[in-house]
């Protein structure tokens, strides 16, 4: 993607965003382009941006994904986020998904081949998808209100999420 996929940096330092290398060797560090943009964590803080936007691996470690915010101009009150795909011996980035509303919770299958993770829409439930080897999103049919999708067990056949239902506060609250 862009000149920039192949490039090496000499400093992390100097931009935001992700870098990928080996701490003993100052030349391997890698900046991985279109991670500048943190994503919006579920709380509006910086601690909140940076655990939205870390890569999650495969367990073999050929390839990750992650979020990034996509930059808008004002009057653009809406945040749009990117599921991004990365080949890492080529470097190479693509991107999944650009839905409105956010990403959460990616995890990968354990053979590598399936990515799972939540979408978030303004003002609606958060969906359970699964990103199939064709490229094809799936939605997962779910029973509950899903809070966090906690990933797939072992075999990949099953995975397992958290639901939660709203809390309806008391009318009437001594607070």
């Amino acid at each position: 993607v862009g000149n920039g996929a192949n490039q090496k940096q000499s400093s992390p330092a100097a931009l935001d965003g992700i870098w990928i290398g080996t701490p003993d060797e100052q030349d391997s560090w890698w900046h991985v382009p279109e991670s500048e943009q943190l994503s919006s964590g579920e709380l509006p803080s910086m601690i909140e941006s940076l655990r939205a936007s870390r890569p999650a691996w495969t367990r073999d470690d050929s390839r990750f994904a992650f979020v990034s915010r996509v930059p808008s101009d004002p009057p653009e009150t809406t945040i749009k986020h990117r599921l991004h795909q990365v080949e890492f011996a080529s470097r190479t980035i693509s991107t999944v998904a650009e839905p409105d509303g956010s990403f959460a919770d990616l995890h990968w299958s354990p053979d590598g081949r399936r990515l799972g993770f939540l979408t978030q829409p303004p003002n609606a439930s958060a969906s359970l998808r699964i990103l199939e080897p064709t490229g094809t999103i799936s939605d997962v049919a779910a029973s509950q209100p899903i809070r966090k999708f906690a990933g797939f067990d072992a075999t990949g056949r099953k995975l397992a999420y958290v639901a939660v239902h709203p809390m309806n506060p008391p009318i009437e609250s001594p607070w």
